[in-house]
């Protein structure tokens, strides 16, 4: 190697040695930004034929870990998820209050029913019988505004959704935007690492909505597509769209069918086609899981709970027992007589048979309006009958035809006249057995039916009184919202003792407070597996307890969520500081490598130097 080649390898190393002092100057002004990975400048020695003449600038590497990246955004995912989750869990914690605490559900309801308990001992005292038509209205009130709460949760859930939307669809717009510049750059020969890491900035940050599938392309450019495989980004962008509703109420909910959906769905809209990403359940993690989740499972289940607790609570004070009547037909078959005359729309009647030995229960449910039939089994909380509506409005005589279209030739029915129905089995062949008939129906005044009374109405229905009617829309919905104190009980507190006029009920009798106070307290309601606090299955115990399951359920659902947001934090945590502890700039590193670099560069100076004299002395001797 002469000394035109020696001159040029000191030349090409003064500049790779220029590029690692720059890169070296970039990795410490920016040891302290988010995302930004340590980079190295890579060199290779520059071979002409068979003789290496100096060195080669590559290009930057950037240190990264595709694998730590993968679990990071993967974490992102479920911490969005947790986090959101747990946001709204303690919205309704708070709402709920802490049991046993002043305004919480559960004291305001135990300060109601010790108003009950005082009057089954001092019935006749004003004092306690307006404080406890006080603690009712109160109870009441509380119940008006959980519901609304619940509803502006969902109302917030539907906003963020939104709000989401234009998120994500500004991160792939930028997404695209980078990937195309890295496809510009040339990246396969490593000369855009920062691309890279906006790249990966802009990855993490949409992971936090939802859960991706990543794929990277040769010409380092990225793919994203749904966990279920809708596509966000290949080459070109999707566009994400939802159709925000503004009033979000007790009707309002998800349904796959668009014509009854209430609430928005994100849906990727292109030429000719619309993917709704949540009935494809493309959606289920990130921060779009848990607010669909919020939206559409936990707040309605919350809602179902206060409508079903608000139920309750109403008929456990004015439903009105009847009781079937031993019958038969002096041949044999033997059943049941039972009236059916004053069952207001969504009173029903039981009646429990044995075909061939097989028990059936039968619950028919006083529905005149047509156009909801056949109902549907779910509509009680039994989980073992079959549900018949029962059309009142094309007269008492023809239900025991209606009755009879039901049970079947096993049974004979028959109209005793006045809405009473006959129900027999069929006797002397034995193939059938009529075991119990009963009927439950609504009070409507606050005397004349016994110790029943309506002291909680529906100022929404037609009637004002809580029969549970599913004529139209179904009275349970949203009844926690409208549930009111009955204007009677409240302008005379004495209702609560006075159950009959003629002859007037002694003021002094215990016998109303003390049947109502035990009716909450007796283990006899049953809830359905829509409150889920029994599971997938219905619940039958006291309206009490099930206030207690149901306030419990939440606040044990919320220190979960508190937990399972600490988690997820936790681990996010740990895994961002391994990744920047193997991929971030270090301080002493760079300064290191400087001293090394500054040796380099002074060595190459050097070299320069030296046959810039030899080149003199070869000059002075021609």
């Amino acid at each position: 190697m002469g000394l035109a080649s020696a001159l040029t390898s000191a030349l090409s190393g003064l500049q790779v040695v220029e590029q690692g002092i720059s890169t070296a100057s970039r990795n410490v002004a920016n040891a302290d930004t988010p995302g930004y990975t340590r980079k190295t400048a890579v060199q290779s020695a520059n071979v002409t034929g068979s003789e290496t003449l100096g060195v080669n600038f590559e290009g930057l590497r950037r240190e990264t870990s595709e694998l730590l990246l993968s679990e990071i955004q993967a974490e992102r995912t479920r911490y969005g998820f947790a986090a959101t989750s747990a946001a709204f869990y303690e919205q309704i914690d708070l709402l709920y209050g802490a049991p046993g605490s002043s305004g919480a559900l559960d004291s305001i309801f135990n300060d109601f029913k010790a108003g009950l308990q005082a009057l089954t001992t001092t019935p006749e005292s004003p004092a306690i019988q307006v404080q406890t038509v006080s603690d009712a209205q109160v109870l009441a009130q509380r119940l008006n505004a959980l519901s609304d709460s619940v509803q502006a949760m969902r109302g917030d859930a539907e906003q963020q959704l939104s709000d989401a939307v234009t998120t994500v669809n500004n991160l792939l717009e930028d997404l695209e935007s980078v990937n195309q510049s890295i496809v510009n750059s040339g990246v396969a020969r490593r000369s855009a690492p920062d691309l890279l890491d906006r790249q990966d900035q802009i990855l993490g940050e949409l992971s936090s909505y939802l859960d991706l599938t990543v794929i990277r392309r040769v010409d380092q450019s990225v793919a994203i597509y749904t966990a279920s495989g809708a596509r966000l980004l290949d080459g070109e962008r999707a566009t994400l769209s939802f159709d925000r509703r503004a009033n979000i109420n007790e009707q309002a909910l998800y349904s796959n069918d668009p014509a009854e959906r209430g609430v928005g769905t994100v849906s990727i809209i292109g030429e000719g086609f619309e993917i709704d990403l949540i009935r494809d359940g493309a959606l289920r993690g990130g921060v779009f899981g848990g607010l669909i989740e919020m939206r559409d499972d936990t707040l309605v289940e919350a809602q179902r709970q206060l409508d079903e607790f608000a139920a309750a609570l109403s008929r456990s004070f004015s439903d009105v027992p009847i009781n079937g009547t031993a019958a038969n037909d002096g041949a044999g078959a033997t059943g049941f007589d039972i009236d059916l005359s004053g069952l207001l729309p969504g009173d029903s009647a039981t009646v429990t048979v044995e075909i061939s030995g097989t028990p059936q229960v039968f619950t028919f449910v006083r529905a005149d309006d047509a156009a909801g039939y056949p109902l549907s089994n779910d509509l009680t909380a039994r989980q073992d009958d079959t549900v018949i509506g029962l059309n009142f409005t094309t007269g008492l005589a023809s239900l025991d035809d209606q009755i009879q279209a039901a049970l079947g030739a096993d049974f004979a029915v028959s109209d005793q006249g006045g809405g009473t129905v006959r129900i027999l089995d069929d006797g002397a062949v034995g193939n059938s057995n009529v075991v119990s008939a009963a009927a439950v129906r609504t009070a409507t005044g606050i005397t004349g039916s016994g110790s029943s009374l309506p002291l909680f109405i529906d100022p929404g229905a037609g009637s004002s009184v809580y029969s549970g009617s599913v004529d139209g829309t179904e009275q349970l919905n949203g009844f926690a919202r409208r549930i009111t104190l009955n204007t009677q009980i409240a302008a005379d507190p004495t209702g609560l003792i006075i159950s009959q006029t003629t002859p007037e009920t002694p003021i002094g009798d215990p016998t109303r407070p003390r049947e109502l106070l035990d009716r909450l307290n007796a283990p006899e309601t049953t809830f359905s597996e829509q409150t889920g606090v029994s599971g997938t299955r219905s619940l039958t115990t006291s309206v009490s307890d099930f206030l207690r399951d149901f306030i419990g359920q939440k606040t044990g659902e919320a220190n979960l969520a508190r937990g399972d947001a600490q988690a997820a934090e936790d681990i996010l945590v740990s895994l961002e500081d391994r990744y920047s502890s193997e991929t971030g700039v270090s301080i002493d590193e760079e300064l290191a490598l400087l001293v090394n670099l500054q040796n380099t560069y002074a060595a190459n100076a050097r070299i320069i130097s030296v046959v810039d004299e030899l080149f003199d002395q070869l000059l002075s001797i021609s």
